[in-house]
């Protein structure tokens, strides 16, 4: 799914191996963790959560949200109703 195809209301579902269309606020996840190198540099998977994440963090520290390019490494996620964070 490209970002240019999505639009509120739609629902994302993300599992392994797949790259996460657009930046997405997580609201369902189990053991989600995703590879976040191209964004940060860092090796090893972020685990990802649906635990609210207070807004004066800086963006890429946020467990919350998965972002846009990045590949799912384990795991599940699902955005019922698609919540679009920054450029979706």
């Amino acid at each position: 799914m490209l970002a240019r195809e999505l639009v509120p209301g739609d629902t994302v579902c993300l599992s392994v191996g797949e790259r996460v269309p657009a930046d997405l606020r997580l609201f369902e996840a189990t053991d989600l963790s995703v590879d976040e190198s191209s964004l940060t540099g860092e090796t090893t998977p972020c685990s990802k959560s649906t635990s609210h994440q207070p807004t004066n963090n800086d963006i890429t520290s946020r467990s919350n949200v998965a972002f846009m390019g990045t590949l799912v490494r384990c795991g599940k996620a699902k955005v019922p109703r698609m919540s679009v964070e920054g450029h979706g």
